[in-house]
């Protein structure tokens, strides 16, 4: 007999497997988390990371210390549609400035789309999720290098997502050569879904 969900559940691969899951099907991109090493240098991380971590424990922990069933299902539903909102009308602007023109964002309003992710992403991991430390610092886009966990992460997410809602070939998955362009896709494809389809997240 195949293992139960619940038996899968308990051991470490299926436990990576939900939190992965979890994090395919949210719009967030993976961030840059300010981490300490052992030596206590500070360094990069991802927040796929250190998000799928979080996932762990609060399923190995079985609750919330904070809020119940519902009421985590109504936070997180918040701050995605916060989230939706928030890159709708920051996309607006920019199609306004344009002329209603879908043409290029400019370097300026990439960062600010970077700054909306950086902020929600830190509400919703602290808000609905027990993690030990309310300090959650993102280092600045630049930081990102083209050949980092980072990128890996943006790019198979991006891929999964792009050839489960399109049925693409690999051919037509966008390229993403660097992190701006990264944030720069996610944030369009982000603002231009339907609300009907924001809410859905």
């Amino acid at each position: 007999m195949p293992p139960t969900i619940e038996e899968h559940l308990r051991t470490q691969h299926g436990l990576h497997a939900f939190a992965s899951m979890v994090i395919a099907g949210l719009p967030f991109p993976p961030l840059p988390v300010m981490v300490r090493r052992g030596d206590g240098e500070e360094g990069i991380g991802s927040s796929f990371d250190l998000f799928n971590q979080a996932i762990i424990a609060m399923h190995l922990a079985g609750d919330h210390a904070q809020l119940s069933k519902d009421d985590l299902v109504q936070s997180k539903t918040a701050l995605l549609t916060k989230l939706h909102l928030n890159m709708s009308c920051h996309y607006s602007t920019h199609l306004m400035q344009s002329g209603g023109k879908a043409k290029c964002p400019s370097a300026a309003w990439v960062e600010q789309a970077y700054a909306i992710y950086c902020n929600v992403f830190r509400e919703y991991l602290l808000t609905n999720y027990a993690v030990s430390s309310q300090d959650l610092r993102f280092l600045p886009m630049d930081s990102v290098d083209a050949n980092s966990t980072i990128m890996h992460h943006a790019r198979s997410h991006v891929k999964s997502e792009f050839m489960l809602t399109q049925g693409a070939d690999v051919e037509d998955i966008p390229l993403l050569p660097t992190y701006k362009k990264v944030i720069e896709y996610y944030a369009v494809d982000l603002a231009t879904l339907p609300c009907a389809d924001a809410a859905g997240i």
